[in-house]
């Protein structure tokens, strides 16, 4: 159905009125979980609690998001001179020689004995062990993680009763707070033990307090559980709990962690532990459970969708089984639905509208050294965390990420200044400490200087999306300008191709393969690699549009103007793939995890499937023959891979990346598995979902911002709906669609000129604010 009927007002279809058949939101399991990582996360933002849901016994794995190991950065003396031989070492194609010289001046430690420099990882809060006594293993086990509300609830059933543990996440009394209740006769018995594998455990009346400081000198800190509403009997240590039919346990944790400058601790720390009991601490279960369950609800019912339903014999089996039936071929829409959700909830159970932003395994950890640390990966994985907050109603939970820009700007400074450069700059990981520098001791990942460029890129974004002026002026465009200072000291004149290109830098975490003479060497260095270029000329876009939005015209923004029409892009090879370096190198690993040279389709806006047409074809012949080889084998890889193949419009292979991460790269929680236990993930495939039925990302010369409407949807997802999908320039977009019909409930937050495309209909949409129209395809 082609022809479009326009109606202002409401109909049934979309209308806020109608009834909406959103799956069932339950995370289910039928024992305890067999380990930390497939375990039932809550948050608050700040504080973590991940639960086994174990009979009789059951593990707390306690966090806190500031606990962090520490340790200082230096900065190579003569870096400004090794930058300026690398680059004239790449420039001439001694690409090995530019590496190794790069290796050993800024990878390696001054003193041999030293260890590499690397982020410092993120630290547990402690573990706890609640031991239900005397009662042996249950008859049967139930345990849901209710996304909708935030509710952790397991239950064991005995021969004389019930035992049910329920677990709640509170941002406002800043508690997690577990009730532990019985329908037994002889009421609860439990002892509730606090451990960590280096600091001290005490017991003052009703509490179990861990006093400790992060490795290296980091962070102090205090976790406190405190049992309330029964009496408590101290035994070897621990805490146990005799008689009665309800107990309720509160966890709180605070650290000397001064967010503001984490160079100056925090002084008064530990009174804010009784001020959180303070306002944290009540009898009454159930006002402490509304509450908690109104502020999840808060977030999440600003997004529904439905995919399709599933049959009920198998959205009722736990997830585990479930996952198994669709590895083995089964439709499950509603679990796919269920993923969804999934990222959107760990988005904000990890995160409030301050604060640091989620790591690596969001804020859920199980010891003293995470896996990469669970450091902030800044060569894409921070970034995938962050992809769905704006597209689907979260856009107030960027801002942790948005100011760990910010505050990152000095240490940037003396990094960029360091290595002979102009503005900000950022090496790919870092940590709470907020320093800068190369890490790791290997060129693959450690030589990389577009991280930076690219976490600024969420500056824009966020405008866009809100159309926050405030925000713009006063804080994204000072960084947008430092960012873009970099590039513009950075980028070169390439005077065989007259164009200015990059470098030297790497393609991320990749190497290619090159000859000299009759030896055929690896390498990562050289310059002008499309990953790079992308990049830059998304910043150096950036730079133009938000000077245009603030009406500033200056030196810097005619230099970026300028040099923008003769930035190198990436080159097409023989093959009719898109290049990943600049030469036609063959990789050395054709499979690899990163797609960087992809950047300009997704997460960039660069290129598009309506003006660059041979460009669609090279990246999508780029990315099977990826495929072909053995890529897309962490969970991270195949959820960008979602994203960038919805748009390129290419549904079925969209969806086919989908069953394999569900099938393949799943937990039973719904934990991303890299492996291991990876999040960007999970973020990446609730963008990915949102890519598949909506794009705003392209804007036409005339100044219509296309909303493409369900451009990449699948055969698997004949019938849907949803709400809530936000669009840059500031529409509210609802949707239900069939094989017959497609509706479309758009509300503009500000005046927008939009070009809605849908199904080979094209339509012009002018909104004022508050408006809303209705079309139908």
């Amino acid at each position: 159905m082609n022809k479009i009927k326009l109606m202002v007002g409401m109909i049934g279809l979309v209308s806020a009125a109608g009834v909406f058949a959103q799956a069932e939101l339950i995370v289910r399991s039928n024992q305890g979980a067999a380990a930390w990582d497939e375990g039932y996360p809550i948050g608050n933002g700040r504080l973590g609690l991940l639960t086994l849901g174990g009979f009789p016994e059951e593990k707390l794995y306690l966090n806190e998001h500031s606990i962090w190991a520490r340790q200082e950065v230096e900065y190579p003396d003569n870096a400004a001179d090794v930058m300026e031989k690398v680059r004239a070492l790449a420039v001439d194609g001694n690409y090995a020689e530019a590496e190794a010289l790069w290796t050993k001046e800024l990878l390696q430690p001054k003193n041999p004995d030293d260890p590499i420099w690397r982020p410092q990882s993120y630290e547990f809060a402690g573990m706890a062990r609640l031991i239900h006594n005397g009662v042996g293993e249950p008859e049967s086990i139930l345990n849901e993680l209710d996304l909708s509300t935030g509710l952790n609830r397991s239950e064991a059933v005995y021969k004389d009763g019930v035992i049910l543990c329920e677990s709640i996440a509170l941002r406002e009394r800043d508690v997690i707070v577990l009730r532990i209740s019985t329908t037994r006769k002889s009421g609860l018995d439990f002892t509730v033990e606090l451990t960590h594998p280096r600091d001290e455990v005490s017991v003052q009346g009703n509490r179990l307090i861990l006093s400790g400081q992060a490795a290296t000198g980091g962070t102090k800190y205090q976790s406190h559980l405190l049992i309330h509403g029964v009496d408590v009997a101290e035994e070897a240590g621990a805490l146990r709990v005799t008689g009665g039919q309800e107990a309720l346990i509160f966890f709180t944790a605070r650290t000397d962690y001064n967010n503001d400058d984490p160079n100056q601790p925090l002084i008064d720390w530990e009174g804010q532990i009784e001020a959180d009991f303070a306002k944290g601490v009540s009898s009454d279960w159930n006002g402490l459970l509304a509450e908690g369950q109104a502020e999840m609800r808060s977030y999440m019912e600003r997004f529904e969708i439905n995919l399709g339903t599933s049959d009920p014999k198998v959205a009722w089996l736990p997830t585990a089984e479930r996952i198994k039936k669709y590895k083995n071929g089964g439709a499950d829409p509603e679990l796919e639905t269920l993923l969804f959700q999934f990222g959107r909830y760990a988005l904000v159970a990890s995160n409030r509208e301050t604060g640091l932003p989620n790591n690596l395994q969001g804020i859920w950890s199980e010891g003293l050294v995470a896996p990469w640390s669970g450091d902030y990966h800044l060569n894409i994985n921070l970034q995938m965390n962050y992809w769905p907050a704006e597209v689907t109603g979260l856009g107030d939970l960027h801002m942790p990420m948005l100011e760990l820009v910010r505050d990152m700007q000095p240490a940037g400074q003396a990094f960029a200044n360091a290595l002979g450069y102009e503005g900000f700059t950022c090496g790919h990981a870092i940590n709470a400490w907020k320093n800068t520098t190369f890490s790791g001791g290997n060129a693959m990942w450690a030589a990389s200087l577009m991280n930076g460029a690219w976490i600024n890129a969420h500056l824009m974004e966020h405008y866009r999306y809100s159309g926050d002026r405030e925000f713009l002026e006063n804080m994204a465009w000072p960084l947008i300008q430092n960012n873009a200072r970099f590039i513009l000291s950075w980028i070169h004149f390439d005077e065989a191709s007259g164009e200015w290109i990059t470098g030297p830098g790497t393609s991320p975490e990749n190497q290619f393969i090159y000859m000299e003479g009759d030896e055929e060497l690896k390498a990562s260095i050289s310059c002008g690699n499309t990953h790079d270029l992308m990049i830059a000329w998304e910043s150096l876009s950036d730079l133009v549009e938000a000077a245009e939005e603030l009406g500033i015209e200056n030196d810097q923004v005619r230099k970026a103007k300028d040099v923008l029409p003769k930035l190198g892009e990436g080159k097409i090879g023989e093959d009719g793939r898109l290049l990943e370096w600049r030469e036609p190198f063959k990789e050395n690993n054709a499979g690899h995890r990163h797609v960087s040279h992809a950047y300009g389709f997704f997460p960039g806006r660069q290129y598009n499937v309506i003006e660059d047409t041979e460009m669609v074809k090279a990246i999508q012949n780029s990315l099977d023959f990826r495929l072909a080889n053995g890529g897309g084998h962490t969970g991270w890889s195949r959820a960008w891979l979602i994203n960038i193949e919805a748009c390129l419009m290419r549904p079925e292979a969209a969806y086919g990346n989908i069953r394999t991460l569900v099938s393949k790269l799943i937990n039973p929680n719904l934990f991303d598995m890299h492996p291991p236990f990876q999040i960007d993930g999970n973020f990446g495939y609730t963008s990915g979902v949102c890519t598949m039925l909506l794009q705003s990302q392209m804007k036409l010369e005339s100044g219509e911002r296309v909303l493409w409407l369900l451009p990449a949807l699948p055969n698997a997802w004949p019938e849907g709906e949803v709400r809530g999908l936000r669009t840059r320039d500031g529409a509210i977009v609802n949707l239900k669609w069939s094989e017959d019909f497609v509706v479309a409930e758009i509300e503009a937050t500000r005046d927008g000129v939009f070009q809605v495309r849908c199904r080979g209909s094209v339509q012009p949409l002018h909104l004022k604010c508050g408006e809303r129209k209705i079309l139908k395809f």
